[in-house]
């Protein structure tokens, strides 16, 4: 997947780049703003109007999982010429599309940069907006990416915990890690609040797994009974790692 970051200089060479990387597999994300004439129709299956209008409230997502804007956006509504809605506001306009083309496929956003409409301020003022930008949550940007993580990762973590994966020769390693329940000052020893332990189950969805085992316990985990997932404590503080040994796989040296 590759995803088009902020004000690109779309030009002739990169568009047809960009094109073949569709054709033969992959997934594009583009904003309006970064069109600038040069992809071909084919490859957007969607035309942007040809002016902006506002969008606040309600954006709802293709299969559920909408957002609210609580603030105002300008987008260009999208025409649609063989491309399916991604989005849409409440007055039915297309805020986003997804296009099939040769085996891959064009996500393309319609709101500005997919950022909160920005305010007639110059100068000092414009680096001050830049600043709180910083800040903000971007409700449109996280959705997206939810979105396609849901889509492109093997497993699902539910859980108040950050994670990550590694792809090993013989399945996967799974990282759970509890940011929550440490207090550390300076001159006093760290001390860890155990009822901000997280319960963290993983959904393994169709990796079909030969065994589990958690490694810096160097401890098995059994699978939750009739389901493809297992569940595990992570402590205040602390670090999981599990790995998942899938069948079939080629063992690692």
């Amino acid at each position: 997947m590759a995803i088009l970051l902020g004000a690109f200089d779309l030009d002739a060479p990169l568009a047809a780049r960009l094109a073949d990387y569709v054709r033969q597999g992959g997934t594009l994300v583009v904003n309006v703003r970064q069109v600038n004439g040069r992809l071909p129709p084919e490859l957007l299956g969607a035309k942007p109007a040809a002016t902006s209008r506002a969008i606040q409230g309600p954006v709802a997502a293709a299969g559920g999982g909408g957002v609210t804007l609580d603030e105002p956006y300008d987008f260009q509504p999208l025409e649609l010429h063989g491309a399916e809605p991604l989005w849409t506001d409440a007055q039915g306009g297309v805020v986003a599309s997804v296009n099939r083309c040769g085996r891959g496929r064009v996500v393309l956003t319609a709101v500005d940069y997919m950022l909160p409409r920005t305010p007639a301020v110059k100068g000092a003022g414009q680096k001050i907006w830049a600043a709180l930008l910083k800040g903000k949550r971007m409700p449109l940007v996280e959705n997206l990416m939810r979105r396609i993580v849901d889509e492109v990762l093997p497993i699902a973590v539910h859980g108040d915990v950050e994670y990550g994966l590694s792809k090993v020769a013989d399945g996967w390693w799974v990282y759970l890690i509890n940011n929550r329940g440490v207090t550390k000052f300076t001159q006093t020893p760290e001390t860890f609040d155990a009822g901000a332990t997280a319960r963290v189950t993983v959904d393994m969805r169709r990796l079909a797994a030969a065994s589990l085992r958690e490694l810096r316990a160097d401890a098995p985990i059994t699978p939750e009974q009739g389901k493809n997932a297992f569940t595990i404590d992570v402590g205040p503080g602390d670090i999981r790692v599990v790995k998942i040994v899938t069948a079939g796989s080629r063992p690692a040296k």
